[in-house]
């Protein structure tokens, strides 16, 4: 179930940074407020309170057309994710 949880996450991200590259501000904000409500505030507070920022960041940015600078902060949450889920599936180079 939870390694569903991360294809779920890498999936989001994939559609925000696809957004982002279409400079479709509208969707990629969608996929950030999705991205906000999976967060879970009781079991990481403070992950998800630096995520929580981070996603409202970017949020601004894409609210002002700073569509290159948003993409490059989801671009490294999302290579985070894919090691998470590489991590969860063995990969013997992940520690």
């Amino acid at each position: 179930m939870a390694a569903g949880r991360v294809d779920l996450v890498i999936r989001t991200f994939d559609i925000a940074l696809a957004s982002c590259n279409r400079h479709d501000a509208e969707k990629a904000l969608k996929a950030l407020a999705v991205l906000e409500q999976s967060l879970n505030g009781e079991a990481f507070p403070e992950l998800a309170s630096s995520l929580l920022r981070l996603y409202r960041y970017c949020q601004d940015l894409l609210r002002e057309g700073a569509f290159t600078e948003a993409s490059e902060y989801l671009d490294v949450l999302h290579r985070a994710w894919v090691q998470v889920k590489k991590g969860k599936n063995g990969d013997p180079f992940i520690h």
